[in-house]
């Protein structure tokens, strides 16, 4: 079960995700979806500076929250934090293509599949774009939990109706977080990490 220190966390990187999805919100009706060629590039740059604002965010956010959950393990001095860098951006054109840019393509100019296409263009890209702004803070903690030599490893702090794929991880790294390497997050994710200190 997570502690205070961790669900308080959480919630803050819920509150980043939650403003990055407001952001957007208010940008996608401005993208003329009639034609791609045009609109997805133009796109793409102002999701960038989205993605960029918000992944710092969450990474400042998780280094903060590191250095207080080293002094509430009562473990003296700092541990160098190793903050996660920004998002390539062949990944970030690549993650919106995929979600976004394929389906609307598929869509064409086919009136009665452009709308659909559209809704479920900006549901799909919107989980891409998240989990790569919440990776800012997911990575910086699983990083700087690899390198700490008083850190065990971390747990997984999900939400309550998390899905199976989440609450399977969330069980294997509460029985052994050693073997917790990597966080692996789907879009739309909303978990956390917190690391265990021996």
């Amino acid at each position: 079960m997570a502690g205070a220190l961790a669900t308080a966390h959480r919630q803050a990187q819920l509150k980043i995700r939650a403003r990055t999805l407001r952001e957007l919100n208010a940008l996608w009706p401005g993208i003329d979806w009639s034609n791609l060629d045009r609109a997805f590039p133009v796109w793409v740059e102002l999701v960038s500076g989205i993605v960029a604002r918000n992944r710092a965010d969450s990474t400042t956010l998780a280094a903060a929250y590191l250095k207080a959950t080293r002094k509430a393990a009562g473990i003296l001095g700092a541990a160098p934090i190793s903050l996660a860098g920004p998002v390539p951006d062949s990944q970030l054109f690549t993650s919106l293509w995929v979600t976004a840019g394929l389906g609307v393509q598929a869509a064409g100019a086919d009136p009665a599949l452009a709308d659909t296409a559209v809704a479920k263009a900006f549901v799909k890209s919107s989980g891409a774009v998240t989990r790569l702004v919440l990776a800012g803070g997911r990575e910086t903690i699983t990083e700087t939990t690899r390198a700490d030599p008083r850190a065990v490893g971390f747990e997984r702090v999900t939400s309550p109706n998390c899905c199976d794929f989440c609450s399977d991880l969330a069980a294997m790294a509460e029985t052994n977080p050693a073997l917790a390497t990597d966080f692996e997050a789907h879009d739309h994710c909303g978990c956390s990490a917190e690391p265990v200190y021996g």
